[in-house]
């Protein structure tokens, strides 16, 4: 399902249309040009890694020409060897899972992944060896761009004072909107940091 993924841009749509009218033109508020570029750099950053993570190729291939002479091998043979067990074996994707890998399954990609920390329902992809430090950058962005516009939104809030109600309540949410994304956000940078740096077993299976 892409559902996740379809959120996410209507929230990107969401949040640049605040920024555009309730942001972008506003005077005294302390929202210098040095800020407003940063912010543009930090999003150009983070569509890279956002594109680079779902385009990075992360899965194995499928048929290993090996897979059928180790199923030979285990029809024959009462004892087969540790190298050989059905554990690194995938009869979805017809190969022989590498004995150097944390390799897992994916049932929503339907692919083998090196690597797979978790399907990310928001990006639609799996994260795993081959894509985990663009994820990263991508979530990192995400956790600083959102701060830096809850920061504008609170600037520009008292300015809403004097204005409708409407405009008022519409700043509000968006500041919670997206205050809850840096957050959580940041809580799965501090997670993918935490898989980086902590051994693993090596383990083969599926989700």
């Amino acid at each position: 399902s892409r559902f996740g993924l379809y959120a996410v841009f209507l929230n990107c749509v969401f949040g640049y249309y605040i920024y555009v009218t309730r942001i972008l033109d506003r005077r005294g508020t302390g929202i210098g040009t040095g800020l407003q570029f940063l912010h543009l750099l930090l999003h150009i950053i983070l569509w890279l890694c956002f594109w680079k993570t779902r385009e990075a190729t992360i899965e194995l291939p499928r048929g290993d020409r090996d897979y059928e002479g180790v199923m030979s091998q285990l029809r024959s043979s009462p004892f087969p060897s540790a190298a050989v067990t059905p554990k690194n074996l995938c009869h979805i994707c017809r190969l022989v899972r590498p004995n150097h890998e944390n390799t897992k399954h994916c049932s929503l990609c339907m692919r083998c992944i090196p690597g797979q920390d978790h399907h990310c329902l928001m990006l639609d992809r799996c994260v795993g060896n081959g894509n985990r430090v663009y994820f990263i950058g991508y979530t990192l962005t995400v956790a600083v761009v959102c701060a830096i516009f809850c920061y504008m939104i609170t600037s520009v809030q008292h300015l809403n004072q004097k204005e409708n109600l409407l405009s008022s309540n519409l700043l509000w949410i968006t500041l919670w909107d997206f205050g809850l994304i840096s957050v959580l956000s940041s809580v799965v940078v501090a997670m993918q940091f935490k898989v980086i740096f902590t051994p693993k077993p090596l383990t083969w299976s599926d989700d």
